[in-house]
């Protein structure tokens, strides 16, 4: 018998499903052009302001990397 790990599109779903329940406008699929590329966030939340949503799974020596890519979709 295997046990069926999450990963961060399981994630992405149970949090996009709960947020719509409350009526959050959610957006997946979802890229934009900037200086420096092609960013590609997990989702943006519209619920009378913008939020960029990035899931992550992975042990606390990936933060770091995920803080920058998250900084990356804010600042662009």
């Amino acid at each position: 018998m295997s046990s069926s790990l999450p990963t961060e599109m399981t994630v992405r779903n149970f949090l996009t499903k709960a947020l719509e329940k409350r009526a959050v406008k959610v957006q997946t699929e979802w890229s934009y052009s900037t200086p420096i590329g092609r960013l590609v966030p997990d989702m943006r939340l519209l619920n009378g302001a913008e939020y960029v949503v990035e899931t992550k799974l992975a042990s606390e020596s990936k933060l770091l990397e995920a803080m920058v890519q998250l900084y990356d979709f804010q600042v662009h």
